[in-house]
Formats: C-alpha cells, structure tokens, sequence
C-alpha cells in the first residue's frame, strides 16, 4: 500500500501545477497529507480530479456539515440541466465524500 508521501509524489508527477499550489496553503497541503494518509480511494481521487481539493479547501464548507437542503443546492448546482447521468451523480458523490 502506498504511503502519503508516495501520493504526493505521484500528484507532483501528474499535475505540477496543482501540486505547486497545494503546498503553498498550509491548509490544503494538511488536508491532502489526512487524506491521503487514510484513503487509498480518495487519494486515486484526488490524484485525478486535484482541482476539487484545492476547491475545498480555498471554500468555507470544508469543516461544515450540511444540511439535506443544502446537499440538494449543491447537486442541482453542479449537474447539467436535464434527467443527469449515472456518471455525473457518481461524480458528485465522490467529491463529497472528499469533503
């Protein structure tokens, strides 16, 4: 299994941008170094989709529970109009589950 700092690694080989920019907030780099010391499926997320950590932890809601309504806000806002795909709700799912 690997260990964070080999995610970390991996996320400055595959996106060098985001990697520079995470290490540049304090919180952020915290809060990838707990996720990717925990979660080997949310680690692979990250390490696709970085953009959504950074989103984050650059938001209020990181360390805020949310009510139903506001889970709802959030789907709506981020599904394209119209019946959504599997994917896209499978997306959404995931990238909650991050925060």
């Amino acid at each position: 299994m690997l260990i964070a700092t080999d995610y970390f690694f991996r996320l400055q080989e595959r996106h060098p941008d985001a990697f520079e920019r995470l290490s540049r907030q304090p919180s952020a780099y915290q809060s990838a170094m707990a996720v990717f010391a925990h979660s080997h499926f949310l680690s692979e997320e990250v390490l696709q989709h970085p953009e959504w950590l950074e989103e984050l932890c650059a938001g209020p809601t990181l360390h805020q529970s949310c009510s139903a309504d506001q889970y709802v806000d959030r789907l709506e806002a981020t599904l394209p109009p119209g019946l959504p795909e599997a994917v896209d709700l499978a997306r959404f799912r995931r990238r909650e589950l991050l925060r």
